[in-house]
């Protein structure tokens, strides 16, 4: 039975289609920009329907601790994975029942950016909007899930977003479910993730790439400089041996001289 259900949503992630505009997310940390897309996905087969929202990472700026200066840009160009830094839920519209996935459970590689809230606010936006009648069935928790500090984040994860929460031991097994729809709260923090439209993410690269032509030209200013100060000190170290020489000369034979002509 277990494998059936798996096999049908391997079926569903496949037969997806996108739907609704693609977003610019950019997630700031201390010292880099990070830059996703995230896309929705939908499909209905039979009495089952399917909406995701997947996010693929597309670039990311690291910038000095004290100042905005690019010490590089990077673009990725992954595409959107249908398990990893993805949320779906699909509906059984005969039975009212919507089950949060993929696989039972939702995966974030990269926890603590706000971008699992993110797309998990989206989908249950998509929930309500549709189906707010149904009732969420029980998802899995796994310990694998809860080591150290991320046991108490991933708490905070369901359980602020409406979802009832249990354990069925201290290591974080447990399970994450809610009796409707409507329970569910679908936020995200915006002071971690800043939804950009293609004009501004348009800026911010143009603005990026002037920046990064700046720096080039600056390193080349720079380069020329070392260059010139390691020739001057070239020239500035055979003079002075040239001058060291001549006074060992002083110093040595002139006194030499003047002793053997019985002066001294």
């Amino acid at each position: 039975m277990r494998h059936t259900y798996f096999g049908q949503e391997f079926e569903l992630e496949k037969q997806a289609a996108e739907t609704g505009p693609t977003e610019i997310l950019m997630v700031r940390t201390q010292r880099r920009d990070l830059f996703f897309s995230s896309q929705s996905f939908y499909c209905k087969t039979g009495n089952v329907a399917y909406f995701s929202t997947r996010l693929a990472k597309i670039g990311e700026i690291c910038h000095r601790d004290d100042s905005e200066t690019v010490l590089f840009a990077r673009a990725d160009t992954r595409a959107y994975s249908s398990v990893n830094d993805a949320v779906h839920v699909r509906v059984d519209v005969l039975e009212n029942v919507a089950t949060f996935g993929p696989r039972g459970q939702i995966k974030n590689t990269q926890p603590g950016l706000g971008l699992g809230s993110f797309a998990l606010s989206r989908v249950i936006a998509w929930l309500q909007d549709n189906h707010p009648d149904a009732s969420v069935e029980p998802g899995k928790l796994s310990s694998v899930d809860a080591k150290s500090e991320n046991k108490e984040r991933r708490h905070r994860f369901y359980a602020g977003r409406g979802f009832q929460v249990s354990y069925s031991n201290d290591e974080g097994d447990g399970r994450f479910w809610a009796d409707k729809a409507t329970d569910l709260i679908a936020r995200y923090d915006e002071d971690k993730v800043t939804v950009l439209s293609f004009s501004q993410y348009a800026r911010a690269y143009f603005h990026l790439c002037m920046e990064k032509a700046e720096s080039e030209e600056r390193g080349q200013v720079l380069a020329k400089r070392i260059e010139y100060l390691e020739e001057r000190k070239v020239r500035l170290l055979q003079y002075w041996l040239k001058r060291s020489v001549a006074l060992n000369i002083l110093v040595i034979v002139v006194p030499l001289i003047l002793w053997q002509n019985g002066i001294l």
